[in-house]
């Protein structure tokens, strides 16, 4: 259900992510350089935002696209990690991609 904590410090919840499927955008969007150490570009048809996040889940940063096809993001302030980047598209679509701060 929705908000619900499962598991517990003495008794954790193992998660099991399939990374073998296939987000049928995925084809439109891309993250280049990765793993990166001074900034990432982020191809895609239609960008809305863009959102990062650690590796806690925390929101590290938020970025209006107005609607491009291409993103830099400038990983000057990021420490070194693995990070998710949250793209949403023009179509209401979300994708997420891992990156790789070096």
């Amino acid at each position: 259900s929705a908000d619900a904590i499962y598991g517990s410090v003495n008794e954790p919840m193992t998660l099991h992510f399939n990374m073998t499927g296939v987000d049928e955008y995925e084809g439109y969007i891309s993250l280049f350089p990765n793993p990166a150490k001074d900034k990432v570009r982020i191809n895609g048809n239609g960008i809305q935002t863009l959102k990062v996040y650690n590796a806690m889940g925390q929101l590290i940063h938020e970025e209006d696209c107005s609607n491009a096809e291409q993103v830099e993001l400038n990983l000057g302030s990021f420490s070194s990690g693995v990070y998710t980047v949250n793209v949403v598209m023009a179509n209401g679509q979300t994708v997420n991609k891992m990156m790789v701060k070096e």
